[in-house]
């Protein structure tokens, strides 16, 4: 399971929260930014599972955060 802020995913709004359930190891290259494909079943804010779901993630926002 995973959470993405808004500003870490394209074409969305909101906190992202996902179960993943497979990555693309594609790369998009953006403008100065890196990019990965993640499809997955996006969770509800209950917990409940939602409908399927493919984003594109900025790496960054994947590597673990503090120590």
């Amino acid at each position: 399971m995973i959470e993405i802020a808004e500003e870490h995913y394209l074409y969305g709004t909101g906190v992202l929260r996902m179960r993943v359930t497979a990555v693309r190891s594609d790369l998009v290259r953006h403008p100065g930014l890196q990019w990965i494909r993640l499809l997955g079943v996006e969770l509800r804010w209950d917990g409940s599972e939602g409908s399927e779901r493919e984003v594109l993630v900025r790496v960054g926002a994947l590597r673990p955060q503090g120590g």
